[in-house]
C-alpha cells in the first residue's frame, strides 16, 4: 500500500512553561498526555501549557487529529532531548485515538505520518519496520488535493 504526507499541510504543537498542565481547546492534547504518562512518563515530568496550530483542513479525511497528536508527541520528546522510534510514534498515536479517545482508527495514516513523504507499507506483519519503506516523491505524477471548504 502506498500513502504520502502532503508537504503543504502540517500541525505544530507548542509547549510553554507552566506550573501545571493546560491544554488549548482540544481533548487531543490532553489524551496525548494521558498516553505518554503510561508509556514514556519521563517525557512529561515537567508541566507545560500545550497549544497547537494546523494548516490541515479538518473533518475532510486528511488525518488532522492524528497529525496534532503526533506533533504533540514529537514536541514532548524534543523538549526532553529525546526522540521517538518511528514505529513507536505511530503506535502511540494510534493508542491515543483508539484506547484513550475511543475512536475507530488503523495504522496506515499514523505510519505514513511518522515516516513522512511517500511510504510503501505492507501490513501483513503488523508494526514491523522492515515492511515500511520511504520512496522518492519523484516517482509520483503531478498531484493535487481538493476538498469542500465548507466541511474543513
Amino acid at each position: 500500500m502506498l500513502a504520502m504526507t502532503v508537504p503543504d499541510f502540517e500541525a505544530t504543537v507548542s509547549l510553554a512553561p507552566a506550573d501545571q498542565w493546560s491544554f488549548a481547546d482540544t481533548e487531543l492534547l490532553e489524551a496525548t498526555l494521558i498516553a505518554v504518562q503510561q508509556r514514556r512518563p519521563e517525557l512529561v515530568t515537567v508541566p507545560a501549557a500545550m497549544s497547537f496550530e494546523t494548516t490541515i483542513p479538518r473533518q475532510v479525511g486528511l488525518s488532522c487529529s492524528s497529525a496534532i497528536i503526533m506533533a504533540a508527541l514529537r514536541a514532548l520528546a524534543h523538549r526532553a532531548g529525546d526522540e521517538w522510534d518511528l514505529v513507536e510514534l505511530a503506535q502511540i498515536t494510534l493508542e491515543v485515538e483508539t484506547d484513550v479517545l475511543g475512536w475507530a482508527a488503523g495504522p496506515q495514516d499514523r505510519v505514513v505520518q511518522a515516516y513522512t513523504g511517500l511510504v510503501d507499507m505492507d501490513f501483513a506483519t503488523p508494526w514491523d519496520p522492515n515492511h515500511y519503506h520511504r520512496l522518492s516523491n519523484q516517482l509520483l505524477p503531478p498531484l493535487f488535493v481538493a476538498w469542500n471548504r465548507s466541511t474543513g
